[in-house]
C-alpha cells in the first residue's frame, strides 16, 4: 500500500513537472511584433505648384510596404519624386504577419504666382481713345492662365462706375472662361485715363489660343473710353498680340487697329 502511494505521487510529479516544462517554454517563446517605421518625410514639404518634392522612408520588419496616392508598392527603404498640384498627404503603410503601422507626411503646395504675359501700358502722352463697345482679341495667348487684365478707362462725367470685362474662347460668342467686375472712381475728362484692374480666378487657357473680350459699363454717370497703345494704337508687327475690333459681332468683328493699352497676367 505504502508503495502504491509512492507510485502515485511520482506520476503526480511528473505531471505537474511536464505543465511547469510546457509553461516556461512558452513563455521564452518569441512573439512577433508589427514593422517599425523609422522615417517618412517630404523635402522640401512646401513647393509651388509646378515644382517637385522628394518622398523618403526607412521601415524595418515589414513584408510589405505601401504608399498611397496612386504610388503603390515600394521597398523598405528608398526615396521617391512627386509632383502634387494641391496640398497632398501622403500614408505609407506597412505590413507584416503581425499587422499594419501607417504614418503620414504633408506637402503643402502654394498656387503658382502669375507673371507679366502681356505690356503694353498706356502712352502717357496719348489722350485717344474708343468706346467701350469696341472688343478686342488677343490671337495667341502667351500663357495657360488667365489671372489679371489692366486697361485704362476715362470717363466724361465724373463719378463712381463699375465695369464688366468678359473673357471668352476663340470668338465672341465662345465658351466663357470668366467674367470680372471693377470699381473705380473717374473724373470728368476722357484724356485723364485711369488704370483699371480686372482680377479672374486663374483659369485654364489653352495656351496660343484666341481668347476674346468684351467691356460694358455696369453703372455709372457717363460715357466711357479705353486707352489704345500708342499714337494710332500700333505696336510693332512682330509683337502683335491684341488686335482690337469695331464691334464684338460673332465671329469675330473687323479689324479697327493693332494693340490697345492692355496689361494680362497669367501662368506661363
Amino acid at each position: 500500500m505504502k508503495k502504491r502511494k509512492i507510485s502515485y505521487f511520482k506520476c503526480l510529479s511528473l505531471f505537474f513537472a511536464m505543465i511547469v516544462l510546457v509553461l516556461v517554454a512558452g513563455c521564452t517563446g518569441t512573439t512577433p511584433t508589427t514593422p517599425i517605421i523609422n522615417s517618412f518625410s517630404a523635402l522640401p514639404s512646401t513647393i509651388t505648384e509646378g515644382e517637385s518634392s522628394t518622398l523618403s522612408w526607412s521601415v524595418t520588419d515589414a513584408t510589405s510596404v505601401t504608399i498611397d496616392q496612386s504610388i503603390g508598392s515600394v521597398a523598405l527603404s528608398g526615396t521617391t519624386a512627386v509632383n502634387p498640384t494641391t496640398t497632398t498627404t501622403y500614408t505609407l503603410t506597412a505590413t507584416n504577419t503581425a499587422g499594419s503601422v501607417t504614418a503620414t507626411t504633408t506637402i503643402t503646395v502654394n498656387p503658382a504666382v502669375p507673371v507679366l504675359l502681356i505690356n503694353y501700358p498706356m502712352d502717357p502722352g496719348d489722350t485717344g481713345g474708343d468706346l467701350l463697345h469696341r472688343g478686342f482679341y488677343i490671337n495667341a495667348f502667351p500663357g495657360t492662365s488667365l489671372s489679371k487684365v489692366d486697361l485704362w478707362i476715362g470717363a466724361n462725367t465724373a463719378g463712381d462706375y463699375t465695369f464688366e470685362l468678359t473673357a471668352r474662347e476663340s470668338t465672341y460668342d465662345g465658351t466663357i472662361i470668366e467674367t470680372s467686375q471693377a470699381n473705380i472712381s473717374l473724373t470728368g475728362n476722357t484724356a485723364n485715363k485711369q488704370l483699371t484692374t480686372f482680377n479672374f480666378s486663374s483659369n485654364t487657357v489653352q495656351m496660343n489660343s484666341i481668347v476674346t473680350f468684351t467691356i460694358s459699363k455696369v453703372s455709372g454717370p457717363g460715357s466711357c473710353y479705353y486707352a489704345t497703345h500708342g499714337e494710332y494704337g500700333g505696336i510693332p508687327e512682330e509683337d502683335i498680340l491684341v488686335i482690337q475690333t469695331t464691334g464684338t459681332t460673332p465671329p469675330l468683328d473687323s479689324h479697327r487697329r493693332y494693340g490697345i493699352a492692355i496689361r494680362v497676367y497669367g501662368h506661363e
